[in-house]
């Protein structure tokens, strides 16, 4: 009640300061977190329901409160936490969080969904869509929703709609609204630069055009060397940001989003453009243009588009142009394949040519259900507009981080909530200044948790 009485003042004082008002339209961004366990809270009755050791492990309550010397004995839960962002202003909510004494799996990642749901329209916090990343329990829990098991399906009439999916659902507590299902871009990005990864020598794909040209990493291999080369030999480099890690990449490489951004921007699509102008024509020519294909239309679908500072104020923004034209390539391609290679399936584990099904429905889940929620958004609020960057689950990672940060570096399931509280609750995020316009150009306050309605 305390939160929603804020947003109130927060609305009015944003009239009053001459912008536009915000309508409590919003999205709801949810991420779980690994972290050690000593005691199991029932988030929802508010109980201790067991503890995360054996009967020999804690001879006596004060055991409870206490980390066992022996760090083997810890035990490991999951934390999923919410967070609401409303679209019409600068303004977001911390939600409630549900842990798991074991690994999640798509029935209680949907219990918390819906019970975070029933929470925040309790308050007349309105969420238009749900966004997630891509663990295989989101994947699964968003198909359940929309009817659908394994792959998404290629319907089997025209060519133009053969790669439509189901991207929103009935909301639950909305009437007479959609909640869009949303995969978030920055996970997304990163699925599809670890695709590319994936094919090099020895690795797990090797992928083909429709004219049965293989392209992949080698491509990335070969810049780099070239980058170095010209270094060498006391000329700027083409790529400054790319690094080796970035391109011999280890665990840690992958979950990082800014390596997969620096793959797929202006400097490495102009340094391969160049290469393939170069005179003679080089060998591998072929193979570095559908290597470059490949990245820019990467580039159009994440950052130039669901990752684009500029604002979508219409449908003929240029960010929807360029999320239709880069997924564009993509289906070209499918389609291509199945058209060329007789008995070629998609889904099917052990093909090598294109992406694997789940990145696949991720993508079209992370494209498709943004372009429609921004239609449906628009029409329902003519002349206010959309920051695609502002619907990324970063929100949500930058609280983990901070909350790590305030436990030492230990985040445990009995210091998770004290942790959560004491990362500055009214401190100021600035926001990305992504236009000319200014109703969200401002500081965003984020408050205390929102409490669960007793």
């Amino acid at each position: 009640m305390e939160q929603r009485e804020k947003y109130d003042l927060f609305r009015a004082q944003r009239v009053k300061d001459g912008h536009k008002e915000p309508c409590c339209d919003g999205i709801l961004i949810f991420d779980e977190v690994k972290v050690i366990s000593k005691v199991l809270w029932n988030s929802r009755s508010e109980e201790i329901y067991g503890l995360a050791m054996t009967t020999t492990e804690m001879q006596s309550l004060h055991d409870v409160f206490q980390s066992p010397k022996d760090e083997k004995t810890e035990r490991a839960e999951y934390i999923v936490q919410f967070i609401w962002r409303d679209m019409t202003g600068p303004f977001d909510v911390i939600g409630p969080s549900y842990s798991s004494a074991r690994s999640l799996d798509s029935k209680f990642t949907y219990s918390c969904v819906a019970s975070a749901l029933r929470l925040f329209h309790a308050y007349n916090f309105n969420c238009r869509a749900l966004v997630f990343d891509g663990a295989a329990t989101n994947l699964t829990m968003v198909k359940a929703m929309a009817g659908v098991r394994g792959p998404y399906p290629l319907e089997s009439n025209a060519a133009s709609v053969k790669h439509d999916i189901p991207v929103s659902v009935d909301h639950p507590f909305w009437p007479d609204h959609k909640l869009y299902l949303l995969m978030c871009p920055s996970h997304q990005l990163k699925n599809m630069i670890n695709g590319l990864f994936s094919s090099r020598q020895n690795g797990t794909k090797e992928f083909t055009t429709a004219a049965r040209v293989q392209f992949g990493w080698q491509s990335i291999i070969d810049l780099y060397d070239r980058d170095l080369s010209r270094h060498k030999n006391g000329l700027p480099r083409d790529v400054p940001e790319l690094r080796k890690n970035y391109v011999w990449r280890d665990p840690w490489t992958k979950l990082n989003v800014h390596p997969a951004k620096v793959i797929q921007q202006d400097h490495v699509l102009n340094e391969l453009r160049q290469y393939c102008k170069m005179s003679p024509a080089p060998r591998d020519m072929k193979n570095v243009e559908a290597t470059l294909a490949y990245l820019t239309a990467c580039n159009l679908i994440f950052e130039s588009g669901l990752l684009s500072h500029d604002p979508v104020s219409a449908m003929d923004s240029s960010a929807i142009h360029n999320i239709k034209k880069g997924l564009q390539y993509f289906t070209q391609w499918l389609d291509g394949l199945l058209d060329q290679h007789p008995g070629f399936s998609h889904v099917s584990p052990g093909q090598k040519m294109f992406l694997a099904w789940q990145t696949w429905d991720l993508l079209r889940l992370s494209s498709c259900s943004f372009v429609q929620f921004a239609e449906d958004f628009l029409s329902a609020h003519p002349g206010y507009y959309i920051v695609p960057v502002r619907m990324s689950g970063s929100a949500i990672e930058t609280i983990f981080s901070q909350c790590k940060h305030a436990a030492g570096g230990r985040l445990s399931g009995t210091n998770y909530m004290t942790s959560l509280g004491n990362v500055s609750l009214q401190r100021s995020l600035h926001p990305v200044h992504s236009s000319g316009k200014d109703y969200r150009d401002a500081i965003v306050h984020v408050d205390v948790p929102l409490k669960r309605k007793k």
